[in-house]
């Protein structure tokens, strides 16, 4: 079984630069930094970010697409992450983007809230550390 390795990808700021490059990067595996908001029920809000501090109004707001995972991204933070309601700190594998392309378009609907870009979640890596870098990572081309 061969480990995917991942390298460097843009840091956080500026987010224009950033959203950018996620879009360039759609359907290459990637792992964002995510602070997350759990619910007992759910999760969500999400945004792009390496601590539990109130989204900047330049912040990237994510929906995060569970479709490719078998167990329920609540039931996979929970081990690592406070006890619901709090907002959790972590590293999730996906892609950016939805998992299945061809559903309806939410675009041109004026939907409460701020705008959210949809990553599909594949994994849950782990906390983010005070120690790691402000940085997406990207998988590394074999």
């Amino acid at each position: 079984m061969t480990t995917t390795q991942f390298i460097d990808g843009p840091g956080l700021t500026p987010s224009s630069e950033l959203r950018r490059w996620l879009e360039q990067n759609k359907g290459r595996t990637i792992r964002l930094p995510l602070a997350v908001r759990m619910s007992g029920f759910d999760v969500g809000p999400a945004w792009i970010g390496m601590d539990d501090s109130e989204p900047g109004e330049d912040a990237i707001h994510v929906s995060l697409d569970q479709g490719a995972l078998g167990v329920g991204l609540l039931e996979r933070l929970e081990p690592l992450c406070d006890k619901p309601p709090s907002t959790c700190v972590v590293w999730l594998q996906g892609k950016w983007g939805p998992t299945v392309s061809d559903g309806p378009s939410l675009e041109g609907i004026d939907l409460p809230g701020p705008h959210k870009e949809p990553f599909s979640v594949r994994e849950v890596v782990g906390p983010v550390q005070s120690s790691d870098a402000a940085r997406v990572k990207i998988a590394k081309p074999s």
